[in-house]
């Protein structure tokens, strides 16, 4: 294993991390929190000075959204309880969360994204300019993050996807800073790539020999499912860490009081006209169901199979009103097709089914689902090899799922045992109206046994989990 002090002192000396949360402007670039001052010791003293205690470094590299790239962050707040001093580089765009800001140990070089005018070129064109844009910036928030906050990695720890061209361009800058380079494969980029323009496209092609080359040159491999493990076995030749996804200590299950403050809270704070359905009786006894689901909005998650499942639902209530609750639908996230089924929802004109579409502070939406009755996943995963983290989430709140079936998804969820899996919106539509049918008063016995085989996922966190399989990669 190649080390590699930083040039960043442990100690409460000149290399003083600054507080949490302060910005500097950098133009393209910005840097928050746990920067570094640069030592202004002269050569000869810093050969005379006695040795001092360096703690290790790690670089954790996100082309996309820090604040909505749930799993990178528990990576950076796992190495800074191990000691490490972390930097992430990424976007900003939905704000950094409190645990990001307020941790010493942790800064950020946060990059501009691309142009929008680049969408309205054709995409032969837009796609080289994206990936020369983000090459660009890249090697800016490198040179900024060594030159500026005088910080050397040790480990570089990269999300994929994205692929392009962050693989090949942090191999790169691992071999400069004679550093170890780690890939975390969450999926792959050239499946996604193929959803839009088509599997036999030259770009997807490009897309999975870049991918395969230079993902097969990190020095360790983090993954999600053990069927993704025996992929990356047989892809590309490397012997990847499966390392699932576990919910950190914010997701757990609420007391009936501390479900009844945040109710209050989310009527008072963002929907003022729920507080009839929700607050008008005790929320051990109100009489509405509460269904949630979360989404990044993309092309890998068919949101008319719920939509067609609510509408059955309505219907069914209608013609039997005292036997099925009126629902309460929370569907959280921000994407691309958000418009999209904004615009159906409003069409489906539904009476006894309220479909609501927030966008939570980070700390609240844990909250949510603990409150939650039922929670809904339409991850299908364009490889088949990856899991839904909302899934984890939900199932650290205790809240049980119908999760739509696909390659490894019973590597998480167990049919029956504390979920139900199906195939398609009719089997949706059964399964949400057999959980909701004579609720609350005769719920059916899946409500109680799903939430009590929760009780042992619960018990495994995201950092016991991680210290198991990741820590004896750093050594």
């Amino acid at each position: 294993m190649r080390k590699r002090k930083n040039l960043t002192d442990s100690k409460a000396t000149e290399g003083e991390v600054e507080q949490a949360g302060e910005h500097e402007s950098t133009g393209d670039l910005a840097v928050s929190s746990g920067a570094v001052e640069a030592d202004s010791s002269s050569p000869i003293e810093l050969l005379n000075r006695k040795p001092r205690e360096y703690k290790r470094t790690v670089c954790i590299v996100v082309l996309g959204d820090i604040g909505r790239s749930p799993r990178m962050r528990y990576h950076a707040q796992s190495f800074s309880k191990e000691g490490f001093l972390v930097t992430i580089i990424g976007y900003s765009g939905s704000g950094l969360p409190q645990d990001i800001l307020e941790n010493p140990s942790i800064s950020t070089v946060t990059m501009r994204e691309a142009p929008s005018l680049l969408q309205k070129f054709p995409r032969l064109l837009a796609y080289p300019l994206k990936m020369a844009w983000l090459s660009v910036m890249l090697t800016f928030a490198f040179l900024w993050m060594v030159v500026a906050n005088q910080f050397c990695p040790e480990f570089i720890l990269l999300q994929n996807p994205p692929a392009i061209p962050s693989l090949a361009l942090c191999w790169l800058y691992s071999k400069i800073f004679a550093c170890d380079f780690i890939v975390d494969w969450h999926n792959y980029g050239f499946s996604l790539m193929s959803l839009v323009i088509g599997s036999k496209n030259p770009l997807v092609r490009f897309a999975t020999w870049f991918e395969n080359y230079f993902g097969s040159k990190a020095d360790s491999h983090l993954c999600v499912t053990r069927a993704m493990k025996d992929d990356l076995r047989e892809r590309l030749g490397v012997s990847a860490v499966t390392l699932y996804d576990r919910p950190p200590t914010q997701f757990k299950s609420l007391s009936a009081s501390e479900q009844l403050q945040f109710v209050e809270e989310l009527c008072t704070d963002y929907y003022p006209n729920l507080k009839n359905d929700l607050l008008s009786k005790p929320t051990s006894s109100r009489t509405c169901g509460i269904l949630v689901s979360s989404t990044s909005w993309t092309e890998d998650e068919d949101f008319g199979i719920l939509l067609s499942a609510l509408e059955s639902y309505e219907k069914v209530r209608n013609q039997n009103t005292n036997q099925f609750p009126k629902l309460i639908v929370f569907i959280t996230g921000k994407g691309p097709m958000k418009d999209y089924y904004q615009e159906k929802i409003k069409q489906l004109n539904l009476k006894n089914v309220e479909i609501y579409l927030p966008w939570l502070k980070h700390e609240d939406y844990p909250r949510l689902l603990a409150c939650a009755d039922l929670g809904i996943s339409l991850h299908t995963s364009s490889s088949g090899l990856d899991l839904p983290m909302k899934v984890v989430d939900m199932f650290g709140c205790g809240l049980p799922v119908c999760a739509v079936n696909f390659k490894c998804v019973s590597e998480l969820v167990e049919h029956n045992v504390n979920g139900l899996i199906f195939n398609d919106a009719e089997e949706l539509a059964v399964q949400i109206q057999d959980w909701f049918k004579e609720f609350p008063k005769k719920p059916n016995s899946n409500h109680s046994e799903f939430r009590a085989n929760l009780v042992s996922f619960q018990s495994l966190r995201w950092d016991e989990n991680w210290i198991h399989n990741v820590m004896p990669l750093l050594k």
